[in-house]
C-alpha cells in the first residue's frame, strides 16, 4: 500500500504479490483526488482547565486574581488590602464553557468543606471588607471561584488563596464599572503571553502541551484566554500570511469548534507560508472583543 501526492493531488497505489511465486507482482493505483480541510470529528467534553498527560494544570490556565484599581492595577496579587477592588480571570478553559463566579472566605490557604461564599459576591471584581482580614488564631484567606458550564457539564476551578489587610491609608472603594471582556493587561498596557488563548496537542505524545508546530492529522484544542468580566467564547481559525495575526488573515471555513485537526491545505510552502492561528472572541452585555493565540506552522506528516 502507498500514498503519494503532488501539487495537492493524491493516489492510492497496491500492490499484490503472489505467495506462490514472489516475482509475479500485481498493481492498482486509484485515479488522483484532493484531501480538504480536515475539522476535528471528536466528542465535545465538559470544561476543563488544559492538563499534561499526568495530569498536570499550568498555573497560568487557573483563574487568577488581579488589582483593579490603583497604582498595581493588572498586577496579580499576593495579598490584597481593605478597599482596594480585585478583579478575578476567567481562567483556560476549553470546550467554550459560560463561567459565573464567587468568592469564598476559607479558615486554611486550601479551599475546603470549610470554606463559606461572601454574600453578594458573584461578579467578577470583589472589594475586600475588615471581615475578611481575620487575625493570628482564627486566620481568613479569601479565594475566587469560576464555574463553567456548557452543555456537556460543569467543572470548577478556585484561584490560589491570598490574606487580606488593612489599609494604611485612606482606601479606594469606588470600584471600577462593569466593561467588555478584556485579557488582563500590566499598567503599561502589555498582556503577558500566558494569559492568551492557548493552542495546545489535544493526541499523541504530546497531549496537554502548547505548541508551536503540529503535522497534519493532529488533533489540535483552542482554550479561551484568561477574560476578565465575564463572557462566553466562540472560536475561529484563521489562516495567516505571517506569524503575526491581522486583517489579511482568512477563517477557514467550518472551523468554529475549540478543537482543529490540520490538514494539507494548512500547510503552506516557503514562498506561500502558512500561519495557523485560533481566535476566540469574548462577548458579554457590555460588549466583545477578540483574542489571537500565537501562530503555528503545520507540516506533512511523514
Amino acid at each position: 500500500f502507498e500514498l503519494a501526492g503532488k501539487n495537492g493531488l493524491f493516489v492510492y497505489k497496491i500492490t499484490a504479490t503472489s505467495k506462490v511465486n514472489p516475482s509475479r507482482t500485481s498493481t492498482a493505483t486509484s485515479s488522483p483526488f484532493t484531501v480538504g480541510t480536515a475539522v476535528a470529528v471528536v466528542t465535545p467534553g465538559a470544561p476543563a482547565l488544559p492538563a499534561s498527560a499526568r495530569g498536570v494544570v499550568n498555573k497560568h490556565a487557573r483563574p487568577l486574581v488581579f488589582f483593579a484599581t490603583g497604582k498595581l492595577i493588572g498586577k496579580p496579587i499576593n495579598t490584597a488590602v481593605v478597599g482596594a477592588t480585585l478583579l478575578v480571570s476567567s481562567g483556560q478553559w476549553t470546550w467554550a464553557p459560560t463561567v459565573t463566579f464567587s468568592w469564598l472566605r476559607c479558615p486554611t490557604k486550601k479551599a475546603n468543606a470549610g470554606c463559606t461564599p461572601i454574600p453578594d459576591a458573584t461578579t467578577p471584581l470583589y472589594t475586600p471588607v475588615a471581615d475578611d482580614i481575620g487575625s493570628r488564631s482564627a486566620p481568613v484567606f479569601v479565594i475566587a471561584r469560576v464555574d463553567a458550564t456548557n452543555d456537556v457539564g460543569s467543572s470548577t476551578a478556585d484561584t490560589l488563596s491570598f490574606r487580606v489587610k488593612a489599609p494604611r491609608t485612606p482606601a479606594n472603594t469606588t470600584p471600577p464599572a462593569p466593561s467588555k471582556p478584556a485579557l488582563p493587561v500590566t499598567s503599561k498596557g502589555q498582556v503577558a503571553k500566558p494569559l492568551l488563548p492557548w493552542v495546545t496537542q489535544a493526541s499523541g505524545k504530546g497531549v496537554g502541551k502548547t505548541i508551536a508546530r503540529a503535522s497534519t492529522g493532529d488533533l489540535l484544542l483552542a482554550t479561551m484566554g484568561q477574560w476578565t468580566w465575564g463572557a462566553s467564547v466562540t472560536f475561529a481559525w484563521l489562516h495567516c500570511p505571517t506569524a503575526k495575526a491581522d486583517s489579511v488573515c482568512t477563517p477557514i471555513a467550518g472551523a468554529t469548534e475549540p478543537s482543529y485537526v490540520p490538514g494539507v491545505s494548512d500547510v503552506g510552502t516557503r514562498s506561500a507560508p502558512i500561519f495557523l492561528v485560533a481566535r476566540a472572541t469574548a462577548t458579554n452585555d457590555t460588549g466583545s472583543t477578540t483574542g489571537n493565540s500565537l501562530s503555528l506552522r503545520i507540516s506533512t506528516r511523514r
